[in-house]
C-alpha cells in the first residue's frame, strides 16, 4: 500500500512540475512585446499525458499552469491577480481533458502507427481541444490586462499552443505511452529529431530576436537622445532669460519703473509660454518698508504692499530680518499676486536665495506651488543675486547685496513643448533627485517618479541652479498598437520555423509509424513461429522425457516386466524379470511363457490368454508358479494385458509379474510384530499392577509420621522407590514405542506458543539439573515464536532430550536450548551439552531401540528408549530429530518442526530481539 502511494506521489510531481517547467520554457521564448509564446511546450505536454494516464491526473495540470500563469501575469503587467491565473489555468486544464478524452473516446490504444490515428489526434486534440485554453484566456486577460485586444491575445495564444501541441505531444508520447514497444524505437526516429529541428528553430528566432531587440534599442537611443537634447537646451534658455532680468536691473541710474520693465521684457514672456514670470526683489529693511511701499505705490503700483506670505506650509522669518519683497515682476496681470511677497517667507525659495547669495550664482528652488498661479502645478523659481559692492567672499556678499532676479518655471508646460516633436512611443519624466531618497516629480506622467522600468530606458541628469535633475527616457508607457504591430520581425521567422517543425513531426510519426506496424506485425509472426517451435521443441523434448522415464521405470522397476507377442514368445524383458526367472534376456529371447511354466498352470494361461485376443476381456491377474533357471520353484502373481497396434488389432501382451515370497515373507514379519507388540502391550500392564503396588507401598512407608523408618530402612525404600520409578518410565517408553510402531498413536497438531512448552519441559528436569549442578540456558529467537505441533508429544521430546543433555553432561556443566527459524517455513530447536560427545560410531547406533551406547554399565539411569521415542514423535509432528557432528566436546541434537504464524494474524510477528527464557541451575 505504501509502495503504490509513494508511486502514485512520484507521478503527481512529474506531471506537476513537468508542466511547470516547459511552460517555463515556454515563456522564455516569449516574443518582444508579446503576452503569449509562439511555441507553448506545456501544452503537449498535457496533452499526451491525460491521454495516457487518464483524466484524474488534470488537476496536476491546473498546479502547474497555477505556477506558470501567475508567475507570467506578474513579469508582464506587475501584478498578478490571484483569480485571473486560476481561470488561465483553468483553462489550460480543461483544454488538455477535452482533447484526451476525444482522442481516447476514438483510440483505445494510442499507438499512433497509421495515418487516421495520427490525423484524429492532431484534430481532436489540438484543432478541437486547442480552442478552450485561448478562448479563456482571452476573456480573462483581454484588453488593457495585458496590453493586447482579445483577438489579437487569442490568436497569438491558439498559435503557441497548437504549435506546442503539434511538436511536445509526439515527444512525451516516447516516453510515457504504451505498449512501450511501440513507442521506444520512435524516441530516436521521432523525438530526437524533432527535439533538434525545434531546439534549432527556437534558437534561430532567439538570434533574429536579438538582431530586432538590438535595433530597437538602437532606435531608441537615438531617439531618446535627441529628446533628451532639446529638453536639455529649452532647460537652458530660462537662465539666458535671467541674465536679461540681471542686465535690466543693474542698469546705471535709477531703477527701473514697472511700465519700463514691462516692455524690457515683453519680447522673452508669452501667455501660455512655460516661463511663468520675470522679476527684481529688493532687499528691504524692516525699518523702511513703508518708504519702499510709498515708492512703488508712486510707480503706479496702487495696491503694493511688503509683506510675509503666509500659506500653510510657510514659515514667519526670523524678526527684524531684512525682507527680501518682489518690486517687478511680469506679465503683471497673472503675476499680481505675487507683488510685494517676502521671499524669505517661502520655504523652498528661502533655502534657493540663501544659496544663491551664499554662492554668488544662479539657484533654482525646489518644486512647490506657485503664488501666483492658480492651477495646481509645480513651479520652479531661480534666483540670481545682485550686489552693490564688493562680493569675493559670503561675508561681503551678504552685506553687499541689493536684491535678487529671478524667473519663475513651470517645468511641465516647458515638456508638453517639446514632446509633441518627439516619437510617440517615448515617454519621458523629469526630476528633481538632489534628494535621493524623495525624487520629486517636476514634469511627466503621474507617479513617474516611482516607475520602475520594463522597457528601454535612458536616464540623464543635469545641473540646474545647483540642483541635480533627472531626465528619464522610456518606451513602455506609450507605445501604440499599430507601433507595436510594426515591430514584429520575428513571427514570420517563427512561424515558418516551428510550423515547419510541426508538420515534420506528423510525418515523422507518420513514416516512423508504418514502420512501427511493419515491425509489430514482423514481432507477432515472428513470436508465433518462434512459439511453434518452442512448443515443437518442447512437445519432442517432452517425448524423449517420457520415453526415457519408461526406460529407467522398465529397468530400474523392482518387479518383473516382459512383453510378448500374441503366441507367448519373449520380446523384451527388463532386469528384475531375469533375477526372478534367472535367465539372462538373451536366453529368454529364444523362448517363450510355457517353458518356464508349471505344466499344471499353462491350461489357465492358455485359457486367458485366448478370451484376451478375442477381446472378451483387456486384462487379467493370477497367481502362478515358475521354474526358475536353477531349478527352484517360485509364486508370482502376473499381471496381463493385450496392447493393440494402430488400427486397433491385437499386437503383443504386456505381463507384469511380482514375486510372492517376498511378501509371504513380509506378511509374516508383520504378523511377528503384531505379536511382538501386543505381548508387551500385554506385559506392561502386568508389570503394572504389582509395580503400583509396590511404589504406592513405598510412598507409604516414608510418609507414615507415627512408625517412621529407621533411617537404613528409608534409605533401602528410597532405593526402591528409585527404582520402581526408573522401571515405570521403562514402561511408559515401551509403551509408547509399541504404539507407535502399532499405529495405534494419534498427534492432534495446532498452531502452538513455543515458549510455555519450553519452559514446561524446563521445569520437569529442574530437579535433575540442580542435583547436578548443571545450568541451562534458553534462547528463542523472534522467527522461532510458534510451531505446528501436539503439546503433550512436544514437550514429551523436549524433556527427553534436556534431560539426556544433563544426565550426560559434566557435573556443573551447561546446557543450552537454542530454537530460530533458519529457513521459510521450519523452525529448528537444538539441544547442546558440554559432556564428553558422541562418536562417528556411537550416532551410526544412536537410534536404536535399547541401545546405550555402552552406557549400561555406567550408574547413569536410562532404557535406550527416549531417543528412539522421541524421533517417531517428532515424525509424527511432520518434523525429523538428528544429531549433528560437533567437532568440539559435547552432543548436538536437532529438532525441525514446521513454522506457524500466531493463531488470529496473517503471518508471524517478530520483536526486536530474542526472546531469552531464564535459566535454570
Amino acid at each position: 500500500m505504501r509502495k503504490d502511494a509513494l508511486a502514485l506521489s512520484r507521478r503527481a510531481a512529474v506531471l506537476t512540475l513537468g508542466y511547470a517547467l516547459l511552460g517555463w520554457l515556454g515563456t522564455r521564448v516569449t516574443l518582444p512585446g508579446e503576452a503569449a509564446s509562439p511555441l507553448f511546450p506545456a501544452a503537449g505536454f498535457a496533452l499526451a499525458a491525460l491521454a495516457v494516464y487518464g483524466l484524474r491526473w488534470a488537476p496536476c495540470i491546473w498546479l502547474g499552469a497555477m505556477v506558470i500563469n501567475y508567475a507570467a501575469q506578474w513579469q508582464l503587467s506587475g501584478t498578478a491577480p490571484v483569480l485571473n491565473a486560476a481561470l488561465v489555468s483553468l483553462g489550460a486544464m480543461a483544454q488538455a481533458a477535452l482533447g484526451a478524452w476525444l482522442i481516447r473516446r476514438r483510440d483505445t490504444q494510442l499507438t499512433l502507427t497509421d495515418r487516421g490515428a495520427i490525423l484524429r489526434f492532431y484534430g481532436l486534440g489540438v484543432g478541437v481541444g486547442g480552442l478552450v485554453s485561448p478562448s479563456v484566456a482571452a476573456l480573462v486577460l483581454g484588453g488593457a490586462a495585458l496590453g493586447q485586444n482579445s483577438a489579437e491575445l487569442w490568436l497569438t495564444w491558439w498559435m503557441g499552443d497548437a504549435l506546442g501541441a503539434m511538436i511536445a505531444a509526439p515527444i512525451t508520447l516516447t516516453l510515457l505511452a504504451t505498449p512501450p514497444e511501440a513507442w521506444r524505437s520512435r524516441r530516436y526516429t521521432v523525438a530526437l529529431p524533432l527535439l533538434a529541428l525545434t531546439t534549432a528553430v527556437v534558437l534561430g528566432m532567439a538570434e533574429v530576436s536579438r538582431w530586432d531587440l538590438e535595433r530597437r534599442q538602437s532606435d531608441f537611443d537615438r531617439d531618446a537622445t535627441h529628446a533628451t537634447l532639446d529638453l536639455e537646451r529649452l532647460l537652458r534658455e530660462p537662465f539666458l532669460t535671467l541674465a536679461g532680468v540681471q542686465g535690466i536691473a543693474e542698469l546705471p541710474g535709477r531703477l527701473p519703473s514697472q511700465a519700463d520693465f514691462a516692455r524690457a521684457t515683453a519680447p522673452l514672456v508669452h501667455a501660455d509660454g512655460a516661463l511663468r514670470a520675470l522679476g527684481w526683489a529688493r532687499r528691504v529693511a524692516r525699518a523702511d518698508v513703508a518708504a519702499f511701499e510709498a515708492a512703488a505705490r508712486a510707480d503706479g503700483l496702487d495696491d503694493f504692499h511688503a509683506h510675509d506670505r503666509s500659506r500653510t506650509d510657510d514659515a514667519a522669518p526670523p524678526e527684524g530680518e531684512d525682507l527680501l519683497a518682489i518690486r517687478l515682476i511680469e506679465p503683471l496681470a497673472r503675476n499680481r499676486g505675487a507683488l510685494g511677497v517676502n521671499i524669505r517667507s517661502i520655504p523652498h525659495a528661502r533655502a534657493a536665495a540663501e544659496r544663491a547669495i551664499a554662492t554668488g550664482v544662479a539657484a533654482a528652488t525646489a518644486g512647490f506651488q506657485l503664488t501666483q498661479d492658480a492651477e495646481t502645478a509645480t513651479g520652479v523659481v531661480i534666483y540670481q543675486p545682485l550686489f552693490d559692492g564688493p562680493h569675493a567672499t559670503p561675508a561681503d556678499r551678504r552685506i553687499s547685496l541689493s536684491g535678487l532676479a529671478f524667473v519663475t518655471l513651470r517645468p511641465d508646460l516647458l515638456l508638453r513643448r517639446v514632446v509633441a516633436t518627439w516619437p510617440e512611443r517615448l515617454d519621458i519624466c523629469l526630476t528633481d533627485i538632489t534628494d535621493s531618497a524623495l525624487p520629486q516629480r517636476l514634469a511627466g506622467p503621474t507617479d513617474c517618479e516611482r516607475a520602475q522600468p520594463r522597457g528601454f530606458a535612458s536616464t540623464r541628469v543635469l545641473d540646474i541652479g545647483q540642483r541635480q535633475w533627472a531626465i528619464h527616457v522610456s518606451d513602455t508607457s506609450g507605445a501604440s498598437q499599430a507601433a507595436r504591430l510594426t515591430e514584429r520581425h520575428t513571427w514570420p521567422f517563427a512561424l515558418m520555423g516551428l510550423g515547419s517543425s510541426a508538420l515534420i513531426g506528423m510525418l515523422l510519426l507518420a513514416l516512423s509509424g508504418r514502420t512501427e506496424k511493419v515491425e509489430s506485425l514482423v514481432r507477432l509472426r515472428t513470436a508465433a513461429l518462434e512459439h511453434e517451435m518452442a512448443e515443437r521443441r518442447e512437445s519432442e523434448r517432452a517425448l524423449r522425457d517420457t520415453m526415457q522415464r519408461f526406460r529407467s521405470i522398465f529397468e530400474q522397476a523392482p518387479i518383473g516386466i516382459a512383453f510378448c507377442d500374441v503366441r507367448g514368445r519373449f520380446q523384451e524383458v527388463n532386469p528384475a524379470y531375469c533375477r526372478l526367472v534367472g535367465y539372462s534376456a538373451e536366453a529368454l529371447m529364444g523362448m517363450s511363457i510355457s517353458q518356464i511354466t508349471l505344466p499344471e498352470d499353462q491350461a489357465e494361461d492358455r485359457r486367458l490368454a485366448a478370451q484376451l485376443l478375442r477381446r472378451e476381456i483387456t486384462s487379467y491377474s493370477r497367481q502362478k508358479r515358475y521354474r526358475t533357471g536353477d531349478g527352484r520353484e517360485i509364486q508370482v502373481r502376473a499381471r496381463v494385458s493385450l496392447l493393440p497396434d494402430a488400427q486397433g488389432q491385437p499386437q503383443s501382451l504386456l505381463g507384469v509379474v511380482e514375486d510372492l515370497s517376498d511378501e509371504q515373507r513380509a506378511l509374516a514379519a508383520e504378523a511377528a510384530n503384531r505379536a511382538k507388540s501386543e505381548f508387551l502391550s500385554r506385559m506392561s500392564h502386568e508389570l503394572r499392577t504389582p509395580l503400583n503396588a509396590i511404589l504406592g507401598f513405598t510412598q507409604l512407608m516414608e510418609m507414615d509420621t507415627e512408625s517412621p523408618l529407621p533411617r537404613a530402612h528409608a534409605e533401602r525404600a528410597e532405593q526402591i522407590a528409585q527404582a520402581g520409578w526408573h522401571l515405570l518410565a521403562m514402561i511408559d517408553d515401551t509403551l509408547d514405542l509399541s504404539r507407535i510402531e502399532a499405529g495405534s498413536m494419534r498427534a492432534e497438531l495446532s498452531q502452538l506458543a513455543l515458549a510455555p512448552l519450553v519452559a514446561s519441559a524446563q521445569a520437569m528436569v529442574r530437579g535433575m539439573a540442580q542435583e547436578r549442578q548443571v545450568e541451562l540456558r534458553v534462547t528463542l529467537a523472534p522467527s522461532a515464536a510458534h510451531v505446528y505441533a501436539d503439546p503433550t508429544r512436544l514437550v514429551q521430546i523436549l524433556t527427553n532430550l534436556l534431560s539426556n543433555a544433563i544426565k550426560y553432561n559434566r557435573d556443573g556443566g551447561l546446557v543450552f536450548l537454542e530454537a530460530e527459524g533458519r529457513e521459510p517455513g521450519w523452525v529448528e530447536i537444538r539441544v547442546r551439552d558440554t559432556g564428553p560427545g558422541l562418536s562417528a560410531e556411537q550416532r551410526l547406533r544412536l537410534f536404536q531401540p535399547f541401545e546405550r551406547l555402552g552406557q549400561e554399565r555406567s550408574s547413569v539411569p536410562g532404557t535406550g528408549i527416549g531417543l528412539v521415542l522421541s524421533r517417531h514423535l517428532a515424525e509424527m509432528l511432520g518434523g525429523s530429530l538428528d544429531a549433528l557432528d560437533v567437532t568440539d566436546s559435547g552432543a548436538c541434537f536437532v529438532l525441525r518442526l514446521r513454522a506457524a504464524a500466531p493463531p488470529g494474524l496473517d503471518g508471524a510477528e517478530s520483536s526486536a530481539s530474542a526472546l531469552q527464557l531464564p535459566s535454570t541451575r
